[in-house]
């Protein structure tokens, strides 16, 4: 019987990439929805600091955390529980 359940449970955490780590999975997303703001505003301002754009490091700084942090939600199911 607690070997049945415990099949269950892995297959419903198995089932929802982000359910084991649910935080992660939003500060993801979370993240990800902020470029709605700065994409444009990398088309409507054009200053530039030493030849690039300022709006390029913030758009990479979201990009890359929002990459991490899903991966952290994703493998997080993984994990034993109680980590």
């Amino acid at each position: 019987m607690f070997e049945a359940l415990a099949k269950s449970a892995r297959a419903a955490r198995e089932a929802r990439p982000f359910a084991a780590e649910p935080l992660f999975g939003a500060t993801g997303i979370l993240l990800a929805l902020t470029l709605i703001v700065t994409v444009p505003a990398l088309a409507l301002d054009d200053r530039v600091l030493r030849g690039e754009n300022i709006w390029l490091k913030p758009i990479r700084f979201q990009i890359a955390l929002s990459a991490y942090f899903l991966t952290l939600a994703y493998f997080a199911r993984w994990l034993p529980p109680g980590m």
